[in-house]
């Protein structure tokens, strides 16, 4: 993603007018201070039931953007429960909306498939206008948007370790008493933690220090967690 080149050549807020009827959830907003712009590559991850319907009425909107230079492609992956949307312009991708039809696979974190549902049923709309007329945007709620942070700091922290940015937010986001409960349940509802650190990669030594290291690093985390919500 070229985050020095800001962009709106696209009107998101037209696309997700034209989706405001079904059953959605952004789960991911890189810059949503910037909306409705977006920076070169960027992508939006999105959780909806009926995958088909969001992804007929994204690309409804999107022929409009063929005689504008853009080109299109439509690609379906994990057995067609995950469909990319992609912008390309002078053969470079300029946007990408990322849909989902179920959990992502995860190889760390061992999650129940329901959490799915909940964070849909559970978004938050935010209120954001295309030409003039009102339309709700659908955002995850505060715990599962900490929750979801929270599994892709575990999932990915390895292989990028900027993802650290994930648990300061959390940290940083649950100072007060409602939003470290709201967090600790969903946490402990839809996770396996023993599980979770049980992941072992490939080779045999690296495995043993890997598993050392996660054990310590979780329980730092579930310390930290525990002191902060004790009164």
């Amino acid at each position: 993603m070229n985050k020095t080149l800001l962009l709106n050549d696209l009107d998101l807020n037209q696309f997700f007018y034209a989706i405001q009827d079904i059953s959605y959830v952004i789960v991911r907003r890189s810059n949503p201070e910037k909306w409705p712009g977006y920076f070169q590559g960027e992508d939006i991850d999105i959780f909806c039931y009926d995958k088909a319907a969001v992804g007929r009425n994204l690309l409804g909107i999107a022929n409009i953007y063929v005689n504008q230079g853009f080109d299109i492609e439509s690609t379906d992956h994990d057995n067609g429960m995950q469909t990319h949307i992609d912008f390309f312009k002078g053969g470079q991708l300029q946007f990408r909306f990322d849909l989902y039809g179920r959990l992502p696979r995860f190889k760390k974190v061992c999650i129940k498939e329901h959490l799915f549902l909940s964070v849909i049923e559970n978004a938050h709309p935010l209120e954001y206008q295309w030409q003039e007329e009102n339309y709700p945007l659908y955002i995850p709620s505060s715990a599962d948007d900490l929750l979801l942070r929270y599994i892709e700091y575990v999932e990915y922290f390895e292989q990028r370790p900027d993802k650290i940015k994930h648990l300061d937010y959390i940290m940083s986001s649950i100072s007060d008493i409602p939003g470290r409960l709201g967090f600790i349940e969903k946490l402990h509802q839809y996770t396996d933690l023993p599980k979770c650190i049980a992941y072992i990669p490939e080779e045999e030594e690296k495995a043993k220090h890997y598993a050392q290291s996660l054990r310590y690093h979780f329980k730092m985390i579930v310390n930290e967690l525990i002191r902060r919500i004790k009164p």
